[in-house]
């Protein structure tokens, strides 16, 4: 994600704009008037802290851009398949939204629609889905990998790869005015 921010701070020749290399939370995290997370949440198991460093260095502004669902969901029809079990939703945009309400803020949402996601290449569909499902090669997991995907994964005409059944997902900006200011 990081890359792609600073692809679009070249190609748009913006100059107030800097993309920190850093983990986050930082230990001395830079003053900024606005602070931007983007597709980032879905599995940070202390959100509230993450959250919350957000804010410490936010003077004006806070956005996070996230997904209705995680993109991870993409993987959710395998995972009853391979693994005999139900999978776990993870918290996305509506769970995020729930949590600034709960710490007092007044999240703003603007939502937007995305294409079902789609993969140029047949191994790109696969290797996502394999990282998704946590697959090793061999195996009977494999194996039932393989012939769920052969019945799921589709070729659309202008040649990418999607799943059967996948459907659009909606994305959300969320903006608030951090406790700080």
């Amino acid at each position: 994600m990081r890359a792609v921010l600073e692809e679009g701070i070249r190609s748009h020749g913006l100059t107030n704009l800097r993309a920190m290399a850093d983990r986050w939370p930082m230990a001395d995290a830079p003053a900024a008037d606005v602070a931007l997370i983007a597709h980032v949440g879905y599995d940070i198991e202390a959100i509230g802290p993450f959250v919350g460093a957000m804010e410490a260095t936010a003077r004006r502004l806070c956005i996070a851009v996230l997904m209705e669902r995680p993109p991870a969901a993409v993987a959710d029809p395998f995972w009853p398949i391979v693994h005999g079990e139900p999978r776990l939703a993870l918290p996305a945009l509506p769970e995020f939204v729930e949590l600034l309400r709960a710490r007092g803020r007044e999240p703003i949402v603007t939502m937007t629609e995305r294409a079902a996601r789609h993969f140029d290449e047949r191994a790109q569909l696969e290797g996502f889905l394999r990282r998704q499902l946590w697959i090793a090669d061999g195996g009977e997991k494999e194996r039932r990998f393989r012939k769920a995907l052969e019945e799921l994964a589709i070729e659309g005409s202008d040649g990418t790869f999607s799943l059967a059944g996948q459907e659009a997902s909606s994305i959300g900006v969320v903006t608030w005015v951090p406790a700080s200011s």
